[in-house]
Parts: structure tokens; C-alpha cells; sequence
């Protein structure tokens, strides 16, 4: 069975593609509009992003306060304990990356696919965006000089839809039927865009306010 990381590289490679073929500046305003979509995120789901924990030994996806109520609320419902069990005694992982109570799993399903299409939606608007009008020109332009720097934006593209995916898969106890967990935790998840865009701060701002700010600035340089 393939690994989910190794799916991950695959399709960063893929995207790498697409973007030699359709230039640099087609693919930084899909770049733009993914983080854009990362921005509704941090604006309307706060309270709610899962975090990354990492330890000298393990690298954790942590479900915020929030469930922690919601767990509460259900185990009065349901007369008995229902959280996801992470650890034991000794702090250790048990089992990766939840068992989560029946009772959860519809409220995690819902909390992935509210990412998932919100991600899919924001991906496609930005690759249709760039054939549009006075743009469409710019870019076609732009796309035959520039394969390598094309490429590059495409796998940035790749990292950022695709590791996001992989992410929220993680963070939701995997809602998707047919796709296993990697018996270890993958490290990598450290890396995606969530962990890092989401949690990160800079003058008390989240980084993705920031980094969208310069995608904006940089694309109206471009373009005008």
C-alpha cells in the first residue's frame, strides 16, 4: 500500500508540471487564492484549526479547547467518556493519529470537508482566473520564458493544496473511507502550510495575513 507522504511528493511533482506549462504568474495568483482561502480559515474557524505538537521524539496533531467542550457536552449525552484518546499515562502516543468516540467522527467528517471544498472552490477560481481578459496575454507571454520559475510556483501550489489536504486528513481522524493511517506520525506534517501559516505569529498577526499581503503587492506589481 502507498504511503500518503509518498502520494504527497507525487503530486507536488504533478503540479510542478502544470505550472512549467502555464507560467509563473498564472500560478502566483492560484498561490494568492489558496492563501486567501487560508485567510477565511484563520477569520471564521478560529478556535476550531488543529496544531501541531512537536516533541524530541513524536510530532502530534492537537485538537484545540474547542473539542474539548464538545467532548464534555457529548459524554453527558451519551452517559460515557467520549474524547479522542491520544495518549496514556505516561504521555506517550497509544495508537496514531486518534481513537476517536463514535460520537465525534460526524463532527470531525464535517470540520474536514468544510476545509476540503472551501481549499478545492479557492484552487480552482485561481486557475481559471489567470485566462481571463487583458491577463490571459500577460501570462501566455510570460510562460516561455519562464519554465523553471513556472515550475517551481507549481509545486509551492502542489505543497500548498495537496500537504493541506493531507493535513486536515490527519487532524480529522482520516473521515475519508479507504484511506489508511501511516503506522508512524509523519513529520512532515510540521511543514504544512496550516501548521506553519496558522500557528505562526509575527507582531501578534498570523503569518497568513502577512504572507497574503505580499502575494497581493507582488501580483499588482506584476500586472500593472
Amino acid at each position: 500500500m502507498i504511503k500518503l507522504q509518498a502520494v504527497f511528493w507525487l503530486f507536488v511533482f504533478i503540479f510542478g508540471l502544470i505550472g512549467a506549462t502555464r507560467g509563473w504568474l498564472r500560478e502566483v495568483f492560484v498561490t494568492a487564492s489558496l492563501v486567501l482561502a487560508f485567510v477565511i480559515v484563520a477569520l471564521f474557524f478560529k478556535g476550531t484549526e488543529p496544531m501541531v505538537v512537536v516533541t524530541d521524539t513524536t510530532t502530534q496533531v492537537v485538537l484545540p479547547e474547542a473539542w474539548a467542550q464538545l467532548s464534555a457536552q457529548l459524554s453527558q449525552q451519551w452517559g460515557e467518556e467520549v474524547r479522542c484518546q491520544t495518549t496514556d499515562g505516561q504521555n506517550q502516543p497509544v495508537q496514531w493519529p486518534w481513537n476517536c468516540h463514535a460520537a465525534l467522527k460526524p463532527y470531525l467528517r464535517a470540520e474536514f470537508w468544510k476545509r476540503t471544498l472551501l481549499l478545492l472552490l479557492f484552487a480552482f477560481i485561481g486557475y481559471q482566473t489567470a485566462g481571463l481578459g487583458r491577463l490571459a496575454g500577460r501570462t501566455a507571454r510570460t510562460r516561455k520564458s519562464e519554465l523553471v520559475l513556472g515550475a517551481l510556483m507549481g509545486a509551492v501550489n502542489g505543497y500548498l493544496l495537496v500537504g493541506s489536504l493531507w493535513f486536515y486528513l490527519v487532524a480529522y481522524d482520516y473521515p475519508v473511507r479507504g484511506i489508511v493511517p501511516d503506522s508512524t506520525p509523519p513529520t512532515l506534517l510540521r511543514y504544512m502550510f496550516p501548521a506553519l501559516a496558522l500557528q505562526t505569529q509575527v507582531l501578534g498577526v498570523p503569518l497568513v495575513f502577512i504572507v497574503l499581503l505580499i502575494l497581493f503587492v507582488f501580483l499588482l506589481a506584476a500586472v500593472l
